[in-house]
């Protein structure tokens, strides 16, 4: 049977890391060019979206029983050995963003596990939560072995179901939203977003010149494999490419704020929803309420609104909509 209150718990672990993104976007799209033009804060800004890393820390923070800082500690350790050991042994394999999710969860469990205990005399600096991060690490160094072996497939598998929701258009939307939606109710819809947010599809960052400025855009690999340093970029007359990325950005996510003009999609439809729908809900919610409830209701429902037009975060009115 599916332990759902487990995955209920995992998808709150998720919307720490999660939670950062909105200061992240504001910034990087603050410091571009065309707004205020201040590298050091668009810098700032794509500094915190190591979404893997990120992830990693929030998962292991959110499954470990007090949230201690070790956990933190132990899902980071655990995250650089999940990663570097497994591309040691198969260079072809990509975790992705998975591998925060799988060192967030070894890391939260070990901590668990270990944090209260007591190792012999002589090894009693090591005792409590001192001992997680080795135990994670090991772990990990286990589940890398299995991921070198294994992970290639589970890829094959990802990079088909991504390809065919990233070419079946509007179908593919309709089934995103409906099951981002259906799943709310669950707690299990951070699942779904990051599987679309940071894996589907991928793209490779050319940076070109025109006129006396720099740009960059995220194009198709297929497409940047024909390309080199000094050519134009495909339909950008006057365009000179003076640098191309050594690797791929995955994800609808990464790739839109990397500059890719076909990404996006996934994010896009919530702003909708989360700006205009829901406050308005919210609002007319308040409106039918009766008068001698209308501040009571309305004072609740209007900053939950307020949190979802500023944030993107809807679970709280959405479940008080429902209960």
């Amino acid at each position: 049977m599916v332990n759902f209150a487990y995955f209920q718990r995992l998808g709150k672990a998720l919307m720490l890391p999660i939670a950062t993104l909105p200061i992240a976007a504001l910034l990087l799209r603050f410091g571009q060019p065309d707004l205020l033009d201040i590298s050091f804060i668009a810098k700032a800004g794509s500094s915190i979206l190591i979404i893997s890393l990120n992830l990693a820390l929030g998962i292991s923070v959110g499954l470990s029983k007090d949230g201690s800082g070790a956990a933190a500690l132990a899902g980071v350790v655990g995250y650089f050995i999940l990663t570097q050991a497994t591309t040691a042994i198969n260079p072809d394999v990509k975790l992705g963003f998975f591998a925060g999710i799988i060192a967030g969860i070894i890391s939260g469990h070990a901590y668990n596990y270990s944090y209260k205990a007591k190792m012999p005399d002589f090894l009693a600096f090591f005792s409590g939560k001192r001992l997680t991060p080795i135990v994670a690490g090991l772990c990990c160094l286990i589940m890398a072995v299995v991921c070198g072996e294994v992970w290639v497939y589970v890829q094959q598998g990802i990079d088909n179901f991504s390809g065919w929701i990233a070419h079946s258009g509007y179908i593919g939307e309709f089934i995103y939203g409906v099951m981002n939606r259906a799943l709310i109710p669950l707690g299990l819809h951070y699942f779904l977003h990051s599987v679309f947010w940071f894996s589907l599809g991928e793209c490779t960052k050319v940076s070109y010149e025109l006129g006396s400025s720099l740009h960059q855009i995220c194009l198709n690999p297929s497409i940047v494999s024909h390309l080199s340093i000094g050519q134009m970029v495909p339909n950008i007359d006057g365009s000179i490419i003076t640098k191309i990325a050594d690797i791929t950005t995955r994800g609808d996510l990464n790739r839109f704020f990397a500059g890719d003009p076909t990404a996006g999609v996934y994010m896009a439809w919530a702003y909708p929803v989360m700006m205009g729908g829901l406050p308005g809900a919210a609002l007319a919610l308040t409106l039918a309420s009766p008068k001698n409830k209308r501040k009571l209701v309305g004072g609740m429902l209007l900053s939950l609104a307020f949190t979802a037009f500023l944030t993107g975060i809807t679970e709280p009115i959405e479940l008080a909509s429902y209960l």
